[in-house]
């Protein structure tokens, strides 16, 4: 483990560095404010439609956006990264907090979690191709409802779907404020002090890798143009975790890819000798003295540990509840395989430390080691809780693709085992149950079955009483089902809810059915007041009028 000093912010390139990352959030809200004055804008600039792009071809505005940061890394290295990344500005933010109230996080080195952004950068970019290009050449290997969409270049208007260039939607591919506040909270503070300084970056982020492998052939570096001491004052203060002095010793430049360039090592050298300038890249250099060894925190068993736990908790968050994003899972899953790492030496060894804080010494554990295990267990649990979760919802999402496949008696067992499992993510589930309820629904429909979607509408109901839409739904299910007078009760909380044309309409159809008149004819001659050529409203009220 080790600490590195945040930059000071009265340094004059740091606060350069602060207003640049402080007016991309400036950015992001005038962009938000145009679309609410104009009600169209440009679409939100987000890097995870290049995935969509490779894999539709369909050209958005965020894969363009990717293009030019690449582009521009290629040239002038990871500046991107470091002065204009929000999730970069969250981390640093973080970590001059941390330091204001005297924590300072403590990096884990794992040869495990160094691996996560290259792997997750490989899912998101090159595993699309490969599947594409097993469809081409070896089609008998993957199935055909596992097939990928054709791949065409093309460029969507505004009212062809989600990856148009102007849209109408701002919010169409983010995730709403509660998961994005969890993930800034997340990725930008908690992993921070869990994991150190910059943990997202170097332990999770795939646009990270990808920019990381750009960088070998960029010829902007960080070099050395003057005397060097070997003071360690530029190490010191790369919040990157860079061994610069090491670096520059080794190859007149700092070599490694995950030096972001923001210049807080040259501010850092007394003898103003490091400098950003264009010199051969990395990938083509050979180091002029012994290369840096790289050093780890973990043993080779707790990160064999670290990257068991880590896969297991990234594929239970991973889409969880229809809500956890990929970014946000990849966090989680670190913070998870630290907790496991954490647990780990306080179960095995007599004596654990965490950073500078002991968690336990001669066998027992400090008040600080308590907090800290209660806090890994609970992470764990939730972990095991999460993947449960997935599991049923996986279950239950297979169901309804077999639904689609079988027809007559053999639908029915497997549309109940399918309510079945989507039926306990809802009651035990800690969010989204609405979605639950929702495939609930698809799946009684998919049978035709009214006495299986009213048990999901029912649950509805009570958490969105509302919803005047569940309620006459619920009043189709009674009346299907042949209960005249729950159908009436449903019909008649959905009219006082939203007094629409569909619901006065079914309404009056109950009362009639049962014989109220009366009731029919007041149902009916309002829809008819708002639908006045329906005609089997019109019939309806005819034949409400013979029975007079």
């Amino acid at each position: 483990m080790s600490a590195r000093t945040p930059p000071k912010i009265g340094n004059p390139r740091t606060r350069w560095r602060v207003a640049t990352l402080s007016l991309v959030y400036v950015l992001m809200g005038i962009h938000l404010a145009h679309w609410q004055l104009n009600e169209r804008t440009l679409a939100p600039l987000e890097l995870n439609e290049v995935m969509h792009t490779l894999e539709l071809g369909v050209v958005t505005a965020g894969f363009l956006f990717m293009c030019v940061a690449t582009l521009s890394v290629l040239f002038f290295g990871r500046f991107f990264c470091s002065w204009g990344c929000h999730i970069l500005a969250l981390e640093d933010l973080a970590a001059w907090l941390l330091a204001k109230a005297r924590i300072r996080p403590k990096l884990v080195r794992s040869r495990a979690l160094l691996l996560v952004p290259s792997m997750a950068m490989a899912y998101m970019f090159i595993w699309p191709q490969l599947r594409r290009a097993a469809e081409h050449f070896v089609p008998e290997l993957v199935p055909e409802n596992l097939r990928m969409p054709e791949f065409e270049w093309r460029v969507l208007a505004d009212g062809e779907g989600w990856a148009s260039f102007i849209t109408t939607d701002y919010a169409r591919n983010l995730p709403g404020p509660g998961i994005t506040v969890l993930t800034f909270v997340v990725v930008g503070f908690l992993m921070v002090w869990v994991l150190g300084t910059r943990a997202f970056c170097r332990l999770a982020c795939p646009y990270g890798a990808l920019f990381a492998g750009a960088d070998k052939l960029a010829p902007g570096k960080i070099v050395l143009r003057g005397p060097c001491t070997g003071c360690g004052h530029c190490t010191a203060a790369c919040a990157s975790h860079i061994r610069v002095h090491e670096e520059t010793r080794a190859f007149g430049q700092v070599h490694d890819s995950a030096c972001l360039k923001d210049l807080d090592c040259v501010a850092a050298c007394p003898e103003g000798s490091l400098r950003f300038g264009f010199t051969t890249p990395a990938l083509f250099h050979r180091a002029q003295a012994e290369k840096p060894q790289r050093r780890f925190d973990l043993s080779l068993g707790e990160d064999l540990l670290a990257g068991v736990v880590f896969v297991f908790a990234l594929f239970a968050f991973r889409g969880l509840y229809g809500l956890l994003p990929f970014l946000l899972a990849l966090a989680m899953g670190g913070i998870a395989a630290a907790a496991a790492v954490v647990l780990w030496r306080v179960l095995r060894h007599g004596n654990a430390v965490l950073g500078r804080r002991t968690l336990k010494k001669d066998g027992r554990l400090s008040g600080v080691g308590s907090v800290a295990v209660l806090a890994a267990s609970a992470l764990l649990l939730l972990s095991a809780h999460s993947a449960w979760m997935r599991w049923h919802e996986w279950k239950g999402l297979s169901g309804l693709t077999e639904l689609g496949a079988v027809q007559g008696s053999e639908a029915r067992p497997i549309a109940e085992a399918t309510i079945a499992h989507f039926d306990l993510c809802a009651r035990f589930g800690l969010a989204a149950r609405d979605l639950r309820d929702q495939q609930c629904l698809s799946a009684a429909a998919a049978v035709a079955d009214a006495g299986l979607a009213r048990a999901a509408l029912v649950r509805m109901t009570r958490r969105t009483p509302e919803d005047a839409r569940l309620w006459r739904a619920l009043g189709e299910a009674e009346a299907c089902r042949g209960d005249g007078a729950a159908s009436r009760s449903a019909l008649e909380e959905a009219v006082r809810r939203e007094p629409s044309f569909a619901s006065w309409h079914d309404l009056g159809a109950v009362a009639l059915a049962q014989g109220d008149v009366v009731a029919a004819l007041q149902a009916l001659e309002n829809a008819n007041r708002l639908q006045p050529q329906d005609e089997h409203t019109l019939a309806l009220l005819a034949l409400a009028r013979t029975r007079r």
